[in-house]
């Protein structure tokens, strides 16, 4: 997991390390990656290790009630169909910032049990956590993240009925413009989308089945 910065104080660059996190965890190539010099950015910015202890991560978001402290949760999942209960890779993790210098304090697992808890989305003081069929709210979630305490308390169930849609029903979760959260249903193997910031259009990604790329043209 790698943190890009315009300065060594630059906090901003927390969100761009979420899209790029994704980008590098897609890639088997890039995942062994050890010199973040090898990566390329554009001139006045740098890419510095932020977690290397996070496996498979897939999504992140940052939380915004924090004060001084930059808490930083990630989903992560196992590889392939995986029980209900998930697998020991199946979590996710909370990374603590404590005076936000862009140094992880404390990286916890704060949930687990859960199969595929790949979409994380933390929205007015709560956590969203979107599962395959399921999505998730985790209360007053900063606190147990700061007390470096898994949550304990059941979750609250927000929708329990979506459709499997097999291996490709990981759900990513964003606030759209009007303030609702969006998920994805019945899109093949998106993993990202985003409005534009005039015209509020919507744009997402369908990257289709997997294994296909040596059958594309180039």
């Amino acid at each position: 997991m790698f943190l890009i910065t315009q300065t060594p104080s630059c906090r901003a660059a927390v969100l761009t390390a979420a899209l790029l996190c994704q980008l590098i965890r897609a890639s088997a190539q890039v995942r062994q990656l050890s010199d973040p010099a090898a990566v390329k950015v554009p001139p006045g910015f740098k890419l510095e290790i932020y977690k290397d202890e996070i496996t498979n991560a897939r999504s992140m978001t940052v939380s915004r009630a924090t004060g001084q402290a930059t808490i930083v949760y990630v989903g992560s999942r196992g590889v392939g169909p995986t029980p209900a209960a998930g697998t020991p890779e199946d979590k996710v993790w909370a990374l603590v910032d404590r005076t936000s210098d862009g140094v992880v304090d404390l990286a916890l697992p704060i949930l687990s049990g859960y199969a595929n808890p790949n979409g994380v989305l933390w929205h007015r003081g709560s956590l969203y956590v979107g599962l395959p069929t399921r999505i998730l709210r985790l209360d007053n979630i900063d606190s147990y993240a700061l007390r470096a305490k898994a949550y304990d308390k059941e979750p609250i169930m927000i929708i329990d009925s979506l459709p499997p849609d097999g291996w490709h029903g990981t759900k990513v979760l964003r606030i759209g413009p009007d303030g609702k959260i969006y998920f994805g249903v019945g899109v093949r193997n998106s993993v990202g989308w985003d409005w534009h910031p005039k015209t509020k259009a919507l744009f997402f990604t369908d990257n289709d089945v997997s294994r296909q790329a040596s059958t594309l043209a180039h």
